[in-house]
């Protein structure tokens, strides 16, 4: 029984730090490197015909080094990829609320 889930599962890892890093350019992500690092793999486990789900912290990790703006960018381009692939986005947020006031609006 075990193995057999196992072997019905798909499953893709991505260090977020490093693929932050790949689609980033002056500190605001660009939305085509994103979506090449993260489509393909969508498009597999799509393919697959089983639900995907996503575990997402790249935005929490730029929210942490005070990068606002992309976090929020970042978020859109995830948004934009939930309209063309079937995802459930599972994302990681620390709990501690905005405490600058330059977050709030975020």
């Amino acid at each position: 029984m075990w193995l057999r889930l196992l072997r019905a599962v798909l499953t893709f890892a991505l260090d977020a730090s490093e693929t932050i890093r790949g689609f980033m350019v002056a500190d605001r992500p660009d939305p085509a490197g994103f979506w090449q690092a993260i489509s393909p793999m969508l498009r597999q486990a799509a393919k697959a015909g089983r639900p995907v789900r996503v575990f997402g912290e790249m935005v929490s990790l730029q929210w942490d080094a005070s990068l606002i703006d992309a976090a929020v960018e970042v978020e859109a381009v995830w948004n934009e990829l939930g309209a063309q692939y079937p995802f459930s986005l599972l994302c990681a947020y620390p709990a501690q609320p905005a405490a600058c006031a330059h977050q709030l609006d975020a």
